[in-house]
């Protein structure tokens, strides 16, 4: 079978789940869009997202009972950050420290006042839970795509 399922699905007359296309195309849209502007951060990080999609719908037949190997890298990774001078413990999965990273790199600022403005502007909320809508917010506004629900 072809490496890539989506192309020999037609093939074979099988179906792949109707999400999955749907959830490609936004990601292919998405990246094209932000590599043409320029922006090859996000746009490697959408071509990241596409490549694991087809990885994972070309070995979906193949996959066994029980957690798959991106669910377990998906457990969360705690550190310690400086909060307004205090260090705290957040724990998060690595794909959002990544993110949070690469985000703070972009903006010339360090990980622990990118995370001490996001508390800031939190009003109390929860900080991990902050943080992770601020990532996924900032990187629906890098890719051009609809605002995020607020």
């Amino acid at each position: 079978m072809p490496r890539n399922r989506l192309a020999a699905l037609d093939s074979i007359g099988e179906q792949p789940a109707l999400g999955d296309i749907n959830l490609r195309i936004a990601l292919r849209l998405m990246a094209d869009s932000v590599i043409g502007r320029g922006d090859t951060l996000i746009g490697t990080i959408l071509e990241v997202a596409i490549r694991t999609l087809d990885d994972r719908v070309a070995h979906a037949e193949a996959a066994a009972p029980g957690p798959s190997a991106s669910v377990l890298a998906a457990a969360p990774v705690r550190r310690n950050v400086r909060i307004d001078g205090r260090r705290t413990s957040i724990m998060m999965e690595q794909d959002f420290w990544d993110a949070l990273e690469r985000i703070a790199m972009g903006t010339n600022v360090t990980v622990d006042s990118l995370c001490s403005a996001v508390n800031s502007l939190s009003g109390g909320a929860n900080l991990t839970a902050a943080i992770r809508v601020y990532v996924l917010r900032s990187l629906c506004g890098a890719a051009g795509s609809p605002p995020c629900r607020r």
